[in-house]
């Protein structure tokens, strides 16, 4: 038999159970409204890289191949190439450039549409370092490797530019390099002038600018605090770099001298909410307005103008392994390193 004390908890209970049902519904709710849609591929098949070149997405997996769809047609079945790539940036011209390091170390420029090979250009990498980076319309593409004389280790990083007309390379800089030094990450400004390269030198963390006309470094900056730098991407004015390091901050740099102008943290000041994690893959929208992260497992997006926050959440993927903004910027595409299929295209907030 109810007691009155239990008649009246009744009613308490009720409510609090509504409430949270009312929360997780909210929820849900806002999750799903940020979410588009879901590309779907192969579930075999795992992203290691995620990008976007001129207006497409560009999907390499683990297995090497490359899937390419049409940022404006999405439901489309996308074009792909068994190139065997560890790397690959699509061109304006509708060519894949590719490095391949797993059998046979060389740089392979092919069609797109029937996989015809216009070039390979042979060279020599150590523990797999060697990175290929675009510019984001496909015009200018840049390649860091050992030695481009497939000889023996010259104590040397070269740095070149691909001629995929010519199917030729041609040196921009060389870097002195030890044995413990690690490039670790390769960008290109939109308009093709300056690269910037993040890794390891001498147990710190460190960034070198270099421009690519004039043939030489513009700058070199350390980071002990970081450790190491693992990736660096360029504002789409080319004014600004935005490293991520073995901390849970973006790190804006002054493009001109290197310096850091200020961080973007994932979570409000004087909290630690983020506690260790640290930021593993960066992405700045065409537009100029935003760069995205990906800290702990959820996407941040900050507004760049503002240093705020705009959006956070957890995608879904068992391991986030790619960030890719759409070419107007309103759009943001995430993968999955493992074998999901499936690439999730986010709303990005206009604020």
């Amino acid at each position: 038999m109810s007691t009155p004390g239990n008649k009246k908890k009744s009613p308490v209970i009720l409510f609090g159970l509504g409430l949270v049902v009312v929360v997780l519904l909210t929820f849900i709710a806002n999750w799903r409204s940020a979410l588009v849609r879901e590309v779907r591929f192969p579930l075999n098949k795992g992203v290691a890289y995620l990008s976007t070149f001129t207006d497409h997405l560009v999907a390499v997996c683990h297995d090497g191949e490359v899937y390419v769809w049409d940022w404006d047609n999405l439901s489309a079945n996308p074009k792909t190439t068994d190139a065997q790539s560890d790397q690959a940036v699509l061109l304006v011209s509708g060519r894949i450039v590719s490095i391949l390091q797993s059998n046979a170390n060389k740089i392979v420029i092919a069609d797109l549409d029937d996989g015809e090979v216009y070039s390979d250009i042979p060279f020599s990498a150590y523990d797999k370092q060697a990175r290929l980076a675009a510019s984001r319309s496909g015009d200018t593409v840049v390649v860091v490797v050992a030695d481009m004389s497939g000889g023996v280790n010259s104590g040397q990083q070269e740095v070149v530019l691909v001629d995929c007309d010519a199917g030729m390379v041609h040196p921009i800089v060389s870097l002195a390099k030890e044995a413990e030094d690690r490039i670790m990450g390769l960008a290109v400004s939109d308009d093709g002038n300056f690269v910037v390269l993040a890794g390891e030198k001498d147990g710190q963390g460190y960034v070198v600018l270099i421009n690519v006309e004039q043939k030489h470094v513009a700058w070199v900056q350390k980071f002990p605090d970081l450790q190491k730098v693992r990736n660096a991407v360029f504002s789409t004015d080319g004014r600004v770099i935005y490293i991520r390091g073995t901390d849970s901050s973006v790190q804006v740099l002054n493009a001109e001298t290197g310096s850091v102008s200020r961080k973007l943290l994932p979570f409000k000041e004087n909290t630690s909410t983020a506690g260790d994690q640290n930021v593993q893959i960066l992405a700045a929208s065409a537009d100029g307005r935003f760069v995205a992260a990906s800290i702990g497992g959820r996407v941040c997006i900050w507004n760049c103008k503002t240093g705020k926050l705009v959006f956070t959440k957890g995608p879904g993927h068992k391991a986030l392994s790619g960030l890719a903004f759409s070419p107007d910027s309103k759009f943001l595409a995430t993968s999955d390193t493992r074998q999901s299929g499936v690439i999730k295209i986010w709303r990005v907030p206009r604020r």
